[in-house]
């Protein structure tokens, strides 16, 4: 998990000051949990937290129940590639993050990823918040447009059984 740490590390200096905002990704050990049908792959989860509260993370429902289909991933079968996504987002160019637009956005990823950015000022808020489908994203507006100390929102992203990656 070498190349994660590094992208964490640009992360963490992303969303606005006024946000508890941290992005968190953990492979799993085969033997805590175990993708059968797609042995030989780690079972990742990526989550976003606000202060302590988890606000988004795919998947949301990691089972570790034991039953047969217990970790199976459709798609690409881990969200590890939602760590691409991110790091794309941080190579552009400040002033084309905002306008930047992915055919696939990871499940409401990039969404949240320009909400939360310190380098999206105050007066381009309105625009942003007509083209943002994700609640979490939209929610983090609110919060730093200091609208809502604490939204009541449900947890975002994926569940395991709705990991199919569209690309």
């Amino acid at each position: 998990m070498g190349p994660w740490s590094k992208l964490e590390r640009r992360l963490r200096d992303l969303p606005d000051p006024g946000l508890d905002l941290r992005f968190r990704f953990t492979a799993y050990r085969k033997d805590v949990i175990e993708t059968p049908r797609h042995c030989g792959e780690l079972a990742c989860k990526m989550w976003i937290t606000l202060g302590r509260r988890t606000i988004w993370a795919v998947p949301n429902d990691r089972d570790t129940s034991g039953r047969d289909d217990a970790g199976h991933i459709y798609g690409r079968r881990s969200p590890g590639w939602l760590v691409e996504i991110a790091a794309e987002y941080l190579d552009l160019p400040r002033q084309d993050r905002l306008e930047w637009h992915r055919e696939w956005e990871g499940w409401g990823l990039v969404d949240i990823l320009k909400a939360c950015d310190h380098t999206v000022g105050r007066r381009r808020w309105p625009m942003l918040r007509e083209r943002l489908r994700e609640p979490v994203a939209l929610a983090l507006l609110d919060i730093r447009a200091k609208a809502t100390p604490w939204p009541n929102l449900a947890l975002g992203g994926r569940d395991r059984t709705s990991l199919h990656d569209p690309d």
